[in-house]
């Protein structure tokens, strides 16, 4: 089952070394390391998990936010990344600023980079905007870090 969570953006981070605004020259390397951090039947091949970053970019799913859609790197390379939308096309979160995607790559895992992202991506919002996302309730490590940073389910 999907969970609806949501929290007011803030506070604002001190340390987002290695971390950056995901700029359209990165789009192919972003894609490829969504690919590269799920599953092929959740994101399908190279090409879609691509082509699905380039309809965030093009704003397929959203105005995109480029001040909180994130790239973290590691040694120069993309190891995490948070794409974020203002007033999403699906009904029951179109008021909401929303965070589309946190993934990182598989051999970045566990050393707290989707938190440095999620809470960069935060302190980039307007103050006082409800900031909401979706994630699978049986991902417990996700929903253990969302819950950690304040995240609620909606109600």
């Amino acid at each position: 089952m999907q969970l609806t969570l949501v929290r007011l953006a803030g506070p604002s981070v001190q340390d987002t070394a290695g971390v950056r605004p995901i700029g359209e020259a990165d789009i192919e390397a972003v894609g490829r390391l969504y690919a590269a951090s799920f599953p092929v039947e959740v994101v399908g091949d190279e090409a879609a998990a691509i082509a699905d970053v380039r309809a965030s970019w093009d704003g397929e799913y959203g105005v995109w936010l480029p001040s909180a859609s994130l790239l973290a790197e590691v040694d120069g390379r993309p190891a995490a990344a948070i794409l974020v939308v203002d007033s999403p096309p699906w009904e029951d979160v179109s008021d909401l600023v929303f965070i589309i995607d946190l993934f990182t790559d598989p051999a970045h895992r566990g050393r707290g980079l989707g938190e440095l992202l999620v809470r960069s991506a935060l302190s980039a919002v307007e103050p006082g905007r409800v900031v909401g996302l979706r994630v699978d309730d049986e991902n417990e490590a996700a929903v253990r870090l969302y819950r950690r940073l304040g995240f609620q389910e909606r109600t």
